[in-house]
């Protein structure tokens, strides 16, 4: 409920958001197993700084995001493998977004890997994960054109 309300009024403060993700990084500090909020809230900061225009600050979230993702995938815990596809899908919209197009298609082409896999396990997890990143995978193939996409398709 608090989370919730933090998150709607982060999206139209970026101060309140900025201040949510120093408290989940001190929290996650003091106990590593909520290091996987930490990184949900971190793709919320990037959503709403990428709506606000403010691109590279959220690639950064975004990152640190899927930093936190890898690592903790080695724990063998479901939510790293959804948070690291939903990472990956932020990633290469936020790429996408500054037109950087090789490596929108190389995030979102692991994103869909990833989604793939997961879709029958829990469809209802990766298969907005997987639609939304099939979607910008053909988005950054689109705007590479025909020349650049044979350097892309070996992804």
């Amino acid at each position: 409920m608090v989370a919730s309300a933090i998150l709607r009024q982060g999206e139209r403060e970026p101060e309140i958001m900025r201040d949510a993700v120093k408290i989940a990084r001190w929290l996650a500090a003091a106990a590593p197993r909520l290091d996987v909020e930490l990184a949900n809230l971190l793709r919320s900061s990037a959503r709403s700084l990428s709506v606000a225009g403010e691109h590279e600050r959220a690639l950064a979230d975004t990152e640190e995001s899927l930093r936190i993702c890898r690592r903790g995938l080695s724990t063998g815990r479901f939510r790293y493998r959804v948070g690291l596809a939903k990472s990956l899908y932020m990633q290469a919209d936020i790429l996408d977004n500054l037109e950087r197009y090789p490596e929108a298609a190389a995030a979102a082409h692991e994103a869909v890997e990833l989604s793939r896999t997961g879709v029958g396990e829990e469809p209802r997890r990766f298969g907005p994960v997987l639609l939304a990143s099939l979607d910008i995978l053909a988005r950054a193939f689109s705007a590479l054109g025909e020349s650049q996409q044979d350097t892309a398709e070996g992804l």
